[in-house]
């Protein structure tokens, strides 16, 4: 039996460059370049176990350029906002390395990010923008209390969604962070005709909320945290008390 081969890496000639384009301008992207020094590892001969290397689903090597901005357990504003879209549009995993932390290993001596940064490939470049204009491009995530009502309960109609609230027991734990990665509701659903799931819904209603709104959200599922609060869970029964409910289809 022959030994399946692994998929090539992506190159510039399988991106939809334009499409690429656009989500380096929603988030203030000022430079993406392809690495293609880099390669898959290979898998381990030696060993009898699955190999659970998390490179070796890679597809395509990245450096990107975020702008001025500080770091947050090892990265700036918008890395997984970039990541996340790019997965969405190419079906495919990708694989960041922050430029300004590879030029600090330049500075340091670090050949291996000399030839990276010398053999990048760049595909998009942010043309004109000052430091400050790409600041301001990447607005901060706003906090629950900021979002129209109104459009709120439009996106809450088209889900058959029966309640969202604000999830304070997480909100309110690390505002700055949250605003960064995004805002907390837990919500409630109500029956559907559909075949999706309770699961599948809530994806695509935080999908809704994330298109619209331009931010990142995590949405809780309220019925599952009643039942957890029910079987003793002190934590789900926190968030479920210290809720502050936006909309109601009541």
């Amino acid at each position: 039996m022959t030994t399946p081969q692994p998929r090539p890496l992506l190159t510039r000639d399988d991106l939809p460059l334009d499409a690429i384009a656009e989500i380096c301008r929603r988030w203030g992207v000022r430079e993406m370049a392809i690495d293609p020094s880099q390669t898959r590892p290979p898998p381990n001969p030696f060993s009898f176990m699955p190999d659970d290397n998390p490179f070796r689903s890679i597809d395509l090597y990245l450096i990107v350029d975020f702008g001025p901005g500080e770091y947050h357990w090892g990265c700036k504003k918008h890395h997984m906002d970039v990541v996340e879209d790019l997965y969405n549009l190419l079906g495919r995993h990708v694989w960041i390395e922050d430029k300004g932390i590879l030029t600090k290993h330049i500075a340091e001596g670090a050949e291996w990010a000399k030839r990276e940064m010398a053999h990048r490939d760049i595909i998009y470049v942010a043309e004109g923008l000052s430091d400050a204009e790409l600041e301001a491009q990447t607005r901060p995530v706003p906090l629950p209390e900021e979002l129209p009502p109104a459009s709120l309960q439009e996106i809450c109609r088209q889900w058959n969604v029966s309640e969202v609230a604000v999830n304070h027991a997480r909100m309110d734990s690390d505002p700055d962070r949250i605003r960064e990665m995004g805002s907390q509701f837990i919500v409630g659903m109500d029956p559907d005709d559909s075949a999706k799931s309770t699961k599948e819904r809530i994806a695509g209603f935080t999908d809704a909320m994330r298109e619209f709104f331009g931010h990142r959200v995590y949405l809780s599922d309220k019925a599952a945290l009643e039942h957890a609060a029910v079987n003793g869970d002190q934590g789900a029964r926190k968030e479920l008390e210290g809720r502050g409910v936006i909309y109601s289809s009541g």
